[in-house]
């Protein structure tokens, strides 16, 4: 991965830019370093996912990671490229999305069934195309989500298509703007993919500033070993007891009845003990669990 403007990194003629040393950098280097190897995870995930969505060959690789003032990015954006404004948690700015509406026209066909030949040639979007794109895009959050898990907590969600990218008002003209480009493949075609986030939202570590523990006190030093432990929290029926008959005779159809009354919240354990109860919920296509009340301990 290069630091370099995404056309010139396509091109395969990357030209040096001039650095603007009135403007100090907004996402240390070593923290870029991890922006760039939680890309190239996105980016292996969003492929195979988006391959089995439009049913041929994906390959996406990233070509381009810096940091950008937003003026300098609307500035950037061209006619013929469509913009999606997404939520970004722990930022009042939005992220950007800039996509070719052409590549979009072509998924959107191969999703459809039918070739991307047959696209129409208008240079914006639908309500329909709208939607159909932005269901593409929650199954990419999904894997940017995953590629970033224990890292940042990027959640995002659109939240508008703006037919004018002066108009959007994502960000101040000021406000720096971390901008990852994507090569994206789809068969014999290829597009360019800018996801911009606020650097407010991704520079900083993110990690609390607590001190750190003596080295005279062992307890202290255990517990914090022990509280960055991860541990599996599972969601679960009250269990029903069964012989080794009813086990062995099972087969596709049998009903087994469960003594968990349907009013009563599930059992939220964590490796077999009860720490709470939760009801089931949904959040960014997932399923979530919503905790009504704590177990109580001794």
């Amino acid at each position: 991965m290069t630091a370099s403007v995404v056309e010139h990194a396509i091109a395969g003629t990357p030209v040096p830019e001039p650095y603007d040393f009135r403007r100090p950098a907004a996402i240390p280097r070593e923290r870029m370093r991890r922006l760039e190897s939680a890309f190239a995870t996105f980016a292996d995930r969003w492929s195979t996912s988006l391959a089995a969505r439009l049913r041929t060959d994906v390959a996406i690789e990233p070509v381009s990671l810096t940091v950008l003032d937003y003026r300098e990015l609307v500035d950037r954006v061209g006619e013929d490229e469509a913009l999606v404004l997404c939520a970004v948690p722990g930022a009042q700015e939005r992220g950007v999305i800039q996509l070719p509406v052409a590549g979009m026209h072509a998924w959107i066909a191969r999703l459809l069934g039918g070739s991307p030949g047959s696209g129409p040639g208008r240079a914006t979007l639908t309500v329909i195309e709208q939607a159909l794109v932005r269901r593409l895009l929650d199954e990419a959050f999904d894997d940017l989500r995953y590629a970033f898990t224990g890292f940042l907590p990027i959640d995002l969600a659109v939240v508008g298509f703006p037919l004018n990218a002066r108009l959007a008002s994502a960000a101040r003209p000021d406000d720096a703007m971390l901008v990852a480009g994507f090569s994206v493949t789809v068969a014999d075609d290829r597009v360019v993919f800018v996801l911009s986030l606020p650097a407010s939202a991704v520079g900083s570590t993110g990690e609390p500033s607590a001190a750190a523990p003596s080295t005279d006190d062992p307890a202290a030093l255990l517990r914090a070993q022990i509280v960055t432990v991860p541990v599996e929290l599972a969601l679960r029926l009250q269990p029903a007891p069964v012989g080794p008959a009813t086990v062995l005779d099972l087969a596709v159809g049998d009903v087994i009845p469960i003594p968990h009354p349907r009013h009563r919240p599930l059992d939220l354990a964590v490796d077999g003990h009860i720490v709470a109860h939760a009801a089931i919920g949904a959040q960014s296509g997932q399923i979530a669990c919503v905790v009504v009340d704590l177990e109580e301990t001794e």
